[in-house]
């Protein structure tokens, strides 16, 4: 405690009998049988940021030119400390910005995608292309199966067109007991071993329908 508070290079010639430093590290000073102790600061930028100390286990006094000797050395070993420092800091720093820029170019990745799939269908819907089109032009561009029940749970049309949808309206009616007048959440539900998102389909506040997409289970979720 004594160099922290001072800031400077401190000896004492006997360690059990000073009465100018604590008595914190006196059992240990015992089990090294110390008898006298150097210690000089680590300094950066002039705050002390630890203790560099040396000891002895015969009588002895450090020399002046022993203490400049350790002082010098101090000196060194903050350096290093503190390169070693700044160097973990960089590393830490370019592995954030590459973690950013990484999720950065998934988002943009989403975005794009997004929004190329709402072209597709502004376009397909302008040209006149029917609901199964719709259906196919969703489907492909997900890579999911895709279903639309109306609001019966009569089948509307899927993507693929064969695609065996035995069990999945019957998913979709023990669901719906949950669904509200006005829900505009999506429901996940496990389907043969996959993963279904379950959306009902409304025109204003009135319930038309059901849309389902079905994939494996690292559809994401804040795409659908």
């Amino acid at each position: 405690g004594l160099v922290f508070a001072t800031g400077a290079a401190e000896k004492v010639d006997d360690y059990l009998g000073s009465d100018v430093i604590s008595d914190d590290f006196h059992d240990l000073a015992r089990m090294e049988r110390i008898r006298s102790a150097l210690a000089a600061p680590l300094t950066v930028d002039g705050d002390v940021i630890g203790v560099l100390e040396v000891w002895r286990r015969r009588e002895s006094r450090f020399t002046q030119a022993e203490i400049r000797r350790l002082v010098v050395l101090a000196e060194l070993a903050a350096i290093a400390l503190d390169n070693a420092r700044l160097h973990a800091l960089s590393e830490a720093s370019a592995r954030a910005v590459e973690a950013a820029h990484r999720a950065v170019e998934a988002h943009l990745g989403r975005v794009e995608h997004a929004l190329g799939v709402q072209q597709e269908l502004i376009e397909a819907m302008v040209d006149g292309t029917q609901l199964p089109g719709v259906v196919r032009i969703v489907g492909e561009r997900s890579r999911c199966q895709i279903a639309l029940f109306g609001v019966d749970l009569e089948h509307v049309a899927s993507w693929p067109p064969d695609s065996d949808l035995a069990g999945l309206a019957e998913s979709v009616r023990h669901l719906q007991r949950s669904f509200g007048e006005d829900d505009h959440e999506t429901h996940w539900k496990e389907h043969g071993g996959r993963l279904a998102a379950i959306r009902a389909v409304l025109a204003g506040r009135e319930r038309i329908g059901w849309v389902c997409l079905i994939g494996d289970h690292a559809l994401n979720r804040d795409e659908v």
